[in-house]
């Protein structure tokens, strides 16, 4: 004889969201928004000229000094001159 009804088991077992992925992905949406932002920048206001690759390049480099910094004074950086 069981001491929880089957209703009681039903409704125990309900469907829940495990969200732990994004801890998991967050340094790669971190990088991509970065890598999108800078390179928008880059392009609206022409620092680096007409072509992609160094506009591609330096947005690359900054995503990755945000990715790789130990010490997030990067960040303030950033906003402050951007």
């Amino acid at each position: 004889m069981s001491l929880y009804s089957a209703k009681e088991i039903k409704e125990d077992k309900m469907a829940t969201l495990d969200i732990s992925i994004l801890e998991f992905l967050t340094p790669a949406f971190t990088f991509l928004f970065i890598l999108v932002i800078s390179y928008a920048i880059l392009d609206k206001f022409k620092l680096l000229g007409d072509k992609v690759a160094p506009k591609l390049l330096a947005a690359f480099s900054v995503s990755m000094l945000f990715i790789f910094s130990k010490e997030k004074i990067i960040y303030k950086y950033f906003v402050v001159f951007c």
